[in-house]
């Protein structure tokens, strides 16, 4: 795996908006008893164990986690460059449907070519 890099990211380097408030939210408003509900039964169901105690830790939780760790990076792990030309009106197209989804357009890109690897969509020719 390669070292990450010592650069700044542009996005950490940006401050939010809104000061790192979530949407919606102003200062010294308190949310509603109805947000702390649970939303469905599975929920429900865990709350109700953790209430009672019923949870208890992995006799290895911290073995567990390291493991659990290791897969997920190198199952996301994006090790590769490609450079790849695309018409002007098609990279156009994909920033705006990427702009309505709220995520850049490359992860878009990325994320479309995963899908089809994995045989989740069909390319039609």
């Amino acid at each position: 795996m390669r070292p990450s890099s010592s650069k700044p990211s542009i996005r950490a380097a940006k401050p939010s908006a809104n000061g790192g408030k979530a949407a919606g939210w102003k200062a010294g408003r308190k949310l509603p008893e109805a947000f702390f509900e649970p939303l469905d039964e599975q929920e429900r169901v865990l709350k109700e164990a953790d209430e009672k105690g019923d949870f208890h830790l992995l006799p290895d939780q911290e073995g567990w986690r390291t493991a659990l760790r290791d897969a997920a990076r190198l199952t996301l792990a994006k090790d590769r460059h490609i450079s790849i030309r695309l018409a002007t009106a098609d990279v156009l197209a994909l920033k705006k449907k990427a702009a309505d989804l709220g995520i850049p357009y490359q992860t878009l890109i990325g994320s479309l070519l995963h899908q089809y690897v994995e045989g989740k969509i069909r390319a039609a020719f």
